[in-house]
């Protein structure tokens, strides 16, 4: 039977976190990166999803397609090995915190976005690896067109700027009084997919040193600095020292 196949962004946070469910549950699987647009009648062919959004990270597996990495989550839980990420008893905690994941995610999309428009270096930066080097300056609007698509397609507003950047700020205050509660341990006391879905939504507030390779002009565009609270991050990079080893099948 042939090995699942993850569709994703190397370095989106919904597809880092489907990759760390089927890491830490042993699943050998092969990746497809997906770039925006060009890939789309590609994706829909082979997983035949021909109608609806179609959005990363996606899992084709024999029994299944997961359309999004809570999605992915579960088939994971239900067919690889090792400890649960979410245990029963605490199912519906961490979905709240899968919740608070997404509002920093969905609110650091809009803000990235917004700020890759405004720097023509973050665009030139956000073009598929594909185009040239020598074409890459002058194929900047590329980018433009792509920051604006996203917007269309998962309905935000570039100029909200204040609204995304309040949302950060509340959402990382209520990570912060969990730490503090829990001396530190996680957000629910004991490591689960809570701690996961969270942590790697902070990329959106303040991109991890080594996690993914971003240029100098996208870290910035990443970077929300009134919600970059240091405890939280340190926090953050505790989690991420955890992450399980890689067990794909093969690259393409």
């Amino acid at each position: 039977m042939r090995s699942p196949i993850l569709y994703g962004v190397s370095y989106s946070p919904w597809s880092l976190r489907a990759r760390w469910a089927l890491d830490h549950h042993h699943i050998v699987y092969e990746t497809r990166n997906y770039t925006p647009i060009f890939s789309a009648p590609l994706v829909r062919a082979r997983t035949g999803r021909w109608r609806g959004r179609l959005s990363m990270p996606l899992l084709h597996a024999s029994d299944a397609v997961c359309a999004d990495s809570w999605e992915i989550l579960l088939w994971a839980e239900a067919h690889g090995a090792g400890p649960k990420l979410l245990p029963a008893p605490q199912a519906e905690a961490v979905a709240a915190w899968h919740a608070v994941a997404e509002d920093i995610c969905a609110a650091g999309r809009a803000l990235a976005a917004k700020r890759t428009l405004a720097d023509r270096a973050a665009r030139v930066e956000a073009l598929p690896p594909f185009v040239p080097r020598a074409l890459r300056s002058a194929s900047a609007p590329i980018a433009t067109l792509g920051a604006h698509f996203l917007a269309h397609k998962y309905g935000f507003s570039v100029d909200d700027t204040d609204g995304h950047r309040s949302t950060q700020v509340a959402r990382v205050a209520t990570i912060r009084a969990a730490i503090d509660k829990h001396g530190g341990a996680g957000l629910l006391g004991e490591p689960c997919w809570a701690d996961v879905a969270v942590a790697l939504s902070l990329e959106f507030v303040s991109p991890h040193a080594t996690l993914v390779r971003h240029g100098p002009a996208t870290r910035a565009a990443w970077t929300t600095t009134e919600a970059a609270d240091p405890e939280v991050l340190a926090w953050r990079d505790r989690v991420i020292a955890t992450r399980p080893p890689r067990h794909r099948a093969s690259e393409a």
